[in-house]
């Protein structure tokens, strides 16, 4: 019992994927900084119709991989797709800069595309690994820390960027973050696993308290329930977007109390929901698949909201 309550491998592994989406959402928030610089007369001189094309690109490969997801998690493994997200996104960081200078704003892009890619299946992943490592009466915390890592990301790298550019130049924010991905990229490696059953190191007491305490989901459903809520937000994007332009239209709302409005959909009604989900029975599959795809459908409402503002 005593090595059940104590620190054991499910939290080494939930450590690492906190910081597997902490330099994933650094890596994807970083351009926006770097190209204040990128984009002046003294380095590309690209024009405004340029950057946004350069800023944009990201989300072109991210959507792509957003509903297959959970079943390619489920075909090959959530660790293994963890780790090809991350480390495809590092070193295509590290080579950002040789893009930029070699081939112009059309190579960046291509590169931003391919990042968006590989991050595409990260979220499903990482539900496929959390269902698999987190025993239920634990579950909400160690999800709630993992992806904590994407906001503490964007954080650090919106406050360290501009002392980053202004110490060694904008290139060094892409070094930066490509050398602590690689660095993670090889820890992972060696440390990481899709489950308590494949993993070397954990204690044979841990692996039993894990799958005593989860259902009897199996693999093949785990894919699909979590490939179910990124469905639902996709779906949901579109009624979204043609609701809030209805709306402007019709002049119920100004465009920025519309725009007010969706984001209220998008962050207090998955609030609503993830607190519901926090007291879902334990067993209660059903109740809480409904809770979470209902928590990212109604999160689609960002899209019309602070993403096009």
């Amino acid at each position: 019992m005593c090595a059940v309550k104590a620190l054991g491998v499910r939290h080494a592994q939930a450590a690492l994927l906190f910081l597997a989406m902490m330099l994933s959402f650094a890596m994807r928030v970083n351009m926006s900084l770097a190209i204040v610089t990128m984009a002046s007369p003294d380095a590309f001189g690209w024009s405004v119709q340029t950057q946004s094309v350069v800023l944009s690109s990201f989300s072109w490969g991210y959507v792509v991989l957003q509903i297959p997801g959970g079943v390619m998690a489920t075909r090959f493994g959530g660790a293994r797709l963890v780790l090809t997200s991350v480390g495809v996104n590092s070193l295509v960081t590290l080579l950002l800069p040789l893009a930029g200078f070699y081939g112009g704003w059309e190579a960046v892009c291509a590169c931003r595309v391919l990042q968006g890619l590989a991050q595409g299946f990260l979220y499903p992943a990482t539900h496929s690994l959390i269902s698999k490592w987190a025993p239920l009466t634990e579950k909400s915390r160690i999800g709630t820390f993992i992806y904590a890592g994407g906001q503490f990301g964007t954080a650090i790298q919106l406050l360290i960027s501009g002392f980053v550019a202004h110490a060694w130049g904008w290139p060094a924010i892409f070094y930066l973050n490509g050398g602590l991905g690689v660095i993670w990229t090889t820890v992972y490696a060696l440390l990481g696993a899709d489950s308590p059953q494949s993993s070397k190191r954990i204690r044979s007491e841990e692996r039993s308290y894990i799958q005593e305490s989860l259902g009897q989901v199996g693999d093949l459903k785990n894919g699909m329930l979590s490939a179910l809520p990124y469905l639902a937000m996709y779906l949901m994007s579109f009624p979204m977007g043609f609701f809030s332009d209805f709306i402007i239209r019709k002049k119920w709302l100004s465009i920025t109390a519309s725009r007010k409005f969706s984001n209220s959909i998008g962050h207090w009604g998955p609030a609503v929901m993830l607190l519901g989900l926090a007291h879902v029975p334990p067993g209660n599959v059903a109740l809480a698949v409904v809770l979470l795809t209902s928590a990212m459908a109604l999160n689609a409402g960002h899209y019309t909201g602070d993403m096009v503002t």
